[in-house]
């Protein structure tokens, strides 16, 4: 257990008292002329920040007091000492420094009364003090300091004023200064008080005092700056390619956001280098190559073939997303916890990668759960199985209170022929889904991967010419604007296009005729229109054909759907995926057993029969 001062009276009398042992002339002579000296403790603190507190001690002791002269060296040498649980041996040293500097000092005198542990007998010793000393620079700010722990906020703001702003001192009494500033309701003043310091010089006082202000006003966003930049300084040493560098570098990136509001993606892209080259990890993002989409969009080239700093990231599971489109503005998106597959494709002379993430840095950048953006596409599969989740539970549901055999339309429903404006479907897409789990050689974590890889594979038509021959204007800009002005957003034809391919493609499309429905359904769906589209337009091929109406869907073969969707392709004049892009697609992703995981049992457990699976199940 730490010792008061008061505990100690004959330390104290030594303290103050003893003088038979005096310095000699020349002693003095010197500690006074190196009074003022400049004294640089970044060394120390970068040591200290990597975590080698004995070798910080040692580099400090040639800076101390009697030294120097340093009250800013010998504050912090007492700090470190305390810290370490040394109280003693820093009475000891004052009582030294006393018997070799004899006689009044005020450095001497703030130092003793600095270390005093009682707030109130502290106060009440640095306000002798001062009345001493009025002049002495750290006497007042440790005054105007003690008052404000205190709560005496008017006594500490008639100290500060006149406060000492540079100087060794300086440090301290930004710090004191911030601190009144928020207390008097100016909170944008004190944190710019301490910014420079605490981001750009990384001085451990401001930055924890920055954190200390952030948390008094539950200020999230400078929370997160202060302790994604203390953290970065407290990096431990490890590996280069170890992710969570790169985990390290990206958090202070994102914590900065929303200083980087106007920021073109070059000074992202920049800062982004800056801070995962401080946290040791590779960087270079800001010379990587770039899709460019005729001055529409630019995306950073992510693949592990595009560059050295993008193949290093990948092998430590992260990848990254920077690019910037007119009227979005940059986007920055790590994904983290991932796997790839590079897949060879017809037609293209280099592999697509494939890539599977588990997890987004940044969970405040909205991304999408998969996106074709770079040559291939990648697919969010912590998301997915959220939505896998809801769809277990519903089908459960559904099974153990209807029936497996109840889940069809009721028997006295009259069959009608197919409608284009009838979109009313009669929970046709829980029986779509029911009928295609069935079958007994899938889940639905299987069915919705296989759904949004088949998707993203649609978009392969537009955006593997893009990135080989750059974006021919005069086709698109008329897509652009009959997208708006069909469905409100210029780029929506990408997913019409993209989901008429994958039914048009897939073996079996009534899971995704399944989701075409739900979402058609849905005015508030981001999909809303293109999906509605899609639906009117086969509904309209299957009244060609006196097909039976949606709501009787469940029993058209899946051959027949499909053959539809492939009818409407070569109506829009469309190619359907490759179908041996898709073979070595699905032989690669197989080998990953990502289709073996949480598999739902059909039909469930019975609890009379003490769970145990039916034979015919």
């Amino acid at each position: 257990m730490k010792r008061s001062l008061n505990a100690v009276p004959a330390l104290w009398m030594l303290l103050f008292l003893v003088s038979c042992s005096q310095a000699t002339r020349r002693e003095q002579s010197q500690i006074h002329a190196n009074r003022h000296a400049a004294v640089d403790l970044e060394a120390v603190q970068a040591l200290l920040w990597a975590g080698e507190f004995d070798f910080a001690l040692a580099l400090l002791q040639s800076q101390r007091w009697e030294n120097t002269g340093s009250v800013a060296a010998e504050r912090r040498w007492q700090d470190l000492m305390r810290r370490n649980g040394q109280d003693q041996q820093v009475l000891l040293a004052l009582a030294n420094l006393r018997e070799r500097f004899p006689g009044l000092d005020p450095d001497l005198d703030y130092l003793e009364a600095r270390i005093l542990e009682d707030g109130p007998t502290r106060a009440k010793q640095l306000e002798r003090l001062h009345r001493r000393w009025p002049s002495h620079p750290w006497i007042q700010l440790g005054h105007a300091a003690s008052q404000q722990l205190l709560g005496n906020w008017l006594e500490a703001e008639e100290l500060l004023e006149g406060a000492p702003m540079d100087g060794e001192a300086g440090s301290f009494a930004r710090a004191l200064l911030a601190r009144q500033s928020l207390e008097q309701g100016r909170a944008r003043q004190a944190f710019r008080l301490l910014e420079v310091e605490a981001f750009e010089q990384g001085r451990e006082l401001a930055l924890f005092t920055y954190m200390e202000l952030a948390q008094a006003t539950n200020d999230d966003r400078r929370l997160r700056r202060a302790e994604a930049e203390i953290a970065l300084r407290a990096a431990p040493q490890a590996d280069p390619l170890d992710a969570t560098r790169i985990d390290l570098g990206m958090e202070r990136f994102f914590a900065e956001l929303p200083w980087l509001r106007d920021a073109s993606l070059d000074e992202l892209l920049e800062r982004i280098d800056q801070y995962v080259a401080r946290a040791d990890a590779p960087s270079g993002w800001a010379q990587q190559p770039r899709y460019e989409m005729a001055g529409f969009a630019t995306l950073v080239q992510p693949e592990p073939r595009s560059g050295q700093v993008a193949e290093k990231w990948l092998a430590a599971n992260r990848f990254l997303l920077a690019g910037d489109a007119v009227g979005r503005g940059p986007e920055i998106h790590l994904l983290t916890d991932t796997s790839s597959l590079q897949v060879p494709w017809p037609g293209e002379d280099q592999e697509l990668t494939i890539l599977l993430a588990r997890g987004v840095a940044d969970r405040r950048q909205r991304i999408a759960q998969g996106g074709t953006v770079f040559r291939g596409f990648y697919l969010r599969i912590d998301d997915l199985e959220r939505g896998v989740e809801q769809i277990q539970r519903r089908m459960l549901s559904l099974g153990m209170h209807l029936g497996w055999e109840d889940l069809g339309p009721p028997e006295s429903q009259p069959q009608s022929l197919a409608n284009p404006n009838d979109l009313e479907s009669q929970n046709l897409p829980d029986r779509l889904r029911w009928q295609r789990l069935l079958v007994g050689d899938t889940n639905v974590q299987e069915q919705e991967l296989r759904h949004l890889i088949v998707h993203e594979a649609g978009h392969l038509g537009e955006i593997l010419p893009w990135l080989n021959h750059g974006l021919p204007l005069l086709q698109v800009v008329p897509l652009f604007l009959k997208s708006q002005s069909d469905f409100g957003n210029a780029l929506l034809w990408l997913e019409y296009r993209a989901e008429l391919r994958a039914v048009a493609s897939a073996e079996d499309p009534r899971w995704l005729l399944a989701e075409i429905v739900e979402r058609a359904q849905n005015p508030r769906d981001s999909y809303h229109a293109p999906y509605r589209q899609i639906l009117r337009q086969l509904l309209q091929v299957a009244a060609e054909e006196e097909a039976p109406a949606l709501a009787d869907w469940d029993q058209v073969p899946p051959a027949t759907m499909r053959r539809w969707a492939q009818e409407l392709l070569a109506r829009e004049d469309l190619d359907p995926i490759p179908p041996q892009g898709l073979e070595l697609l699905w032989r690669e992703l197989d080998q990953l057993n990502l289709f073996q995981e949480a598999p739902l049992t059909w039909p469930p457990l019975d609890p009379i029969n003490d769970g145990q699976v039916e034979s015919d199940g």
